[in-house]
């Protein structure tokens, strides 16, 4: 290389580090008083992701004293390592038509093109996979998909209302791209934009010149692209950063590091203490949106959901040059690709396993193949940070969002699979005008209970 292009790619490099400590940067963490730890909270949200902040901020502003727990930290929950795209137009259940003729493995596959199922001999992953299937039918998955567009589209309002006055645009307005390879493919998407006519949704149909003209990155065999103009696209961490200053200003206290492991039932029912790996604390409503580990914590009183985690994959390059000029799916190839922190994300892989796993160098490989493949025209020279998390999955696609049954004051918000920062600001708000009284209970087909009724 020559020196001063090293030069180059070094300032970038360093550039790309201090973007991202900013972007990183939240207000510091506060011990809880001695009688913050023996009062009464009117609410205890457990979870740290976007749904668990979304509900915590609109609870706040009803009136509530709220305290959001975290095992973790900010910066390394699920909502942290996904593409930020923020796509009502892509909002549908993972269990759609045609998903048996595939055949499940199929669709979960760890080559990095579509997701994987790990077999093992576990009887509730295999229960799991037969929900599944039920659902793999046209009537649930149009229902599905248009209770999940609704709230798709409530929640970019709810985030441009919150915080599209600010200086930059956020999230960003460019749009998002679905560039298409395969003839079959593409004949779909040509389709279901000339005969989709949904408010707000309008799509602009791109040649291949006009493609490339709009994302010069990518492949020369690209037959054309979808703009989707309403869709948006954010940098997680950013987005999470801001939720944080909004919950500060509102008084919301948050402890990261400490994990809830169960949950103590009163002598009337319903909660009384929440026990954590710090203390004992008491609350007159607890809220789950810990992901895949609300099943865990349900557990501790002998409740049950069937949420399964899918690991999912990103690998992110923080300094780059050329880097993508906006958001994109590439939707045959099931990889995101997005502008991140002065470089570019690619995220990709979904794995539903019957057990807890470190990063698999198949998977990242397969994403990253078919990343390059596809859009050659990046610079993925950079060292890559690479992340893994879990998404929580239910086999109908539908988020749970509701109170639990059996459980009087506990609520969950979860089951958001890939759409969470989609679906993260509608979920909170639902769930927490349900929660202070000020509205009707969430979409019933969204409750809990409707596994019970399966």
């Amino acid at each position: 290389m020559h020196p001063e292009a090293a030069k180059d790619k070094r300032v970038m490099e360093e550039k790309g580090r201090s973007e991202d400590k900013a972007i990183l940067g939240s207000h510091p963490q506060e011990a809880l008083t001695e009688a913050e730890w023996n009062g009464d909270w009117d609410v205890i949200v457990v979870g740290g992701g976007v749904i668990g902040l979304w509900s915590a901020l609109y609870l706040a502003r009803s009136g509530a004293k709220v305290l959001v727990l975290d095992g973790g930290t900010s910066q390394d929950c699920c909502s942290m390592g996904n593409a930020g795209l923020l796509a009502p137009s892509r909002c549908k259940p993972l269990p759609e038509p045609g998903r048996i003729r595939e055949g499940i493995a199929g669709m979960f596959s760890s080559s990095g093109c579509s997701p994987g199922v790990s077999f093992g001999l576990d009887p509730d992953l295999w229960g799991w996979l037969l929900r599944f299937a039920l659902h793999c039918r046209r009537s649930p998955f149009q229902k599905g998909s248009r209770i999940l567009l609704e709230m798709g589209l409530q929640s970019l309002e709810l985030m441009e209302a919150e915080f599209g006055q600010e200086e930059e645009p956020f999230p960003a307005r460019e749009g998002v791209l679905y560039p298409y390879f395969q003839r079959m493919a593409w004949v779909r998407a040509v389709h279901q934009v000339r005969s989709r006519q949904i408010p707000g949704l309008e799509a602009e149909l791109l040649s291949p010149g006009e493609a490339r003209e709009a994302e010069p990155g990518l492949a020369p065999s690209v037959l054309g692209a979808v703009l989707q103009e309403r869709d948006r696209r954010t940098e997680p961490e950013r987005l999470m950063s801001r939720l944080q200053e909004a919950l500060h200003k509102e008084g919301v206290r948050m402890l990261s590091l400490t994990r809830v492991y169960a949950l103590d039932a009163g002598l009337r029912g319903g909660v009384q203490r929440v026990r954590t790996t710090c203390g004992s604390l008491r609350a007159k409503q607890v809220l789950l949106a810990a992901g895949s580990g609300t099943r865990d914590i349900l557990h501790s009183l002998g409740l049950w959901l069937p949420l399964r985690a899918g690991t999912g994959w990103s690998i992110s390059f923080s300094a780059a040059d050329p880097v993508p000029k906006r958001g994109m799916l590439l939707e045959e190839a099931r990889v995101g690709i997005t502008p991140w922190a002065g470089g570019f994300r690619v995220t990709g892989g979904l794995e539903l396993s019957g057990r807890e796993k470190g990063i698999r160098r198949l998977g990242l490989q397969g994403v990253l193949r078919r990343a390059r493949s596809l859009m050659p025209g990046l610079d993925y020279s950079g060292r890559p940070r690479i992340w893994r998390g879990n998404r929580p999955l239910t086999p109908d696609g539908l988020p749970v969002v509701g109170r639990m049954p059996g459980a009087g004051n506990v609520w969950v918000a979860s089951g958001h699979a890939n759409l969470g920062l989609t679906l993260g600001a509608a979920s909170g708000s639902r769930v927490a005008e349900a929660m202070g009284g000020f509205g009707k209970e969430p979409i019933h087909a969204l409750a809990p209970d409707r596994f019970l009724r399966d």
